[in-house]
C-alpha cells in the first residue's frame, strides 16, 4: 500500500515539474521571441531566447523585412537627425545606415525619463556645430525595450533561435 501511494507521489511530482517546466519555457518564448517591427519594415529582437552568457549584455538582430540579418550586435547605435527631414531619423550602426520615419518611434525612445535633463524634442535643430545631427548613442537592446511595451508598434514573431547556433 506505502509503496503504491509512494510510486504514484512520485508520477505526480515528475509531472508537476515537467509542467512547471513547460511554463517557464513557454513564458521565456514569449517574452524573447518577439521582433518589434520598425517603421522601415526592418525588425528588431533578440538573437536567441537562452543566452550564451547571462552576464553579458543581449545580442540583438536586426533583420530586413523578408527576414535575413542584416547585423547581430550588443554594440551602440547612433541616432542622427535627417537634415531637410525634421521627422526621419538616421540609425548608424555597425550593419550600415538606414532612414526611417521617427514620429512613432522616436516619443518612446527620447523619454522624459531616461533623457529629463534635456527638455528638447528629439527632433528639435541643435544649431549649426559639428555633431549637431547627432540625437544620441544609445543600442538596439535599449530601442527595443523602448519599443516592446507600446500598442502602437507591430510586433511578431521572428523565428527566434532558442540557442546560439552561430547563424
Amino acid at each position: 500500500m506505502i509503496m503504491r501511494v509512494l510510486k504514484w507521489l512520485l508520477i505526480g511530482g515528475v509531472v508537476l515539474v515537467g509542467l512547471c517546466s513547460a511554463w517557464v519555457m513557454f513564458v521565456l518564448y514569449m517574452s524573447r521571441g518577439a521582433c518589434v517591427v520598425l517603421p522601415n519594415g526592418y525588425l528588431l529582437g533578440y538573437a536567441m531566447i537562452i543566452p550564451s552568457n547571462a552576464y553579458a549584455s543581449d545580442d540583438m538582430i536586426l533583420r530586413d523585412p523578408a527576414g535575413k540579418i542584416i547585423v547581430r550586435t550588443d554594440y551602440d547605435i547612433l541616432l542622427e537627425r535627417v537634415p531637410g527631414k525634421p521627422n526621419q531619423v538616421k540609425v548608424i550602426s555597425r550593419g550600415g545606415k538606414m532612414e526611417m520615419d521617427g514620429s512613432v518611434m522616436m516619443p518612446l525612445v527620447w523619454n522624459e525619463s531616461a533623457f529629463g535633463h534635456d527638455r528638447r524634442k528629439w527632433n528639435e535643430p541643435r544649431g549649426e556645430a559639428p555633431g549637431s545631427l547627432s540625437i544620441f548613442y544609445t543600442s538596439f537592446w535599449d530601442v527595443y525595450l523602448a519599443l516592446l511595451p507600446s500598442p502602437n508598434i507591430k510586433k511578431v514573431s521572428c523565428g527566434t533561435p532558442w540557442f546560439d547556433w552561430g547563424e
